[in-house]
């Protein structure tokens, strides 16, 4: 396993998340930024922020952390940002617990 710092950004509503995201953290040189639409469009990330306990895969979610920090090159972080991993708002964010305790499980 190759040894990178994973720096996860939960990006809560109306914090300038958006901001961050389109303006900031695509031009920083010293990291491997990982946004949208990548989390939301890729299947371990949909897994990780929106699936029930019956069908969740860790091992799914561990594999792409692994393939990411393959593809993340010489840089030794990755960020990754994504306002849903602070929850789903129309479950009123409910699943915020639930996406924590994945996120330091992976």
């Amino acid at each position: 396993m190759i040894n990178k710092r994973i720096v996860i950004h939960v990006g809560l509503p109306k914090t300038a998340s958006t901001y961050l995201q389109e303006k900031v953290f695509p031009f920083l040189d010293d990291i491997f930024y990982v946004g949208r639409p990548y989390t939301q469009e890729n299947h371990a990330f949909n897994m990780l922020m929106y699936a029930d306990e019956t069908v969740y895969d860790e091992s799914c979610v561990e594999e792409e952390i692994d393939r990411l920090k393959q593809c993340s090159g010489d840089k030794d972080t990755i960020l990754i940002s994504d306002e849903m991993l602070s929850g789903y708002p129309l479950w009123s964010y409910s699943n915020r617990s639930l996406i924590a305790r994945r996120l330091a499980r992976v």
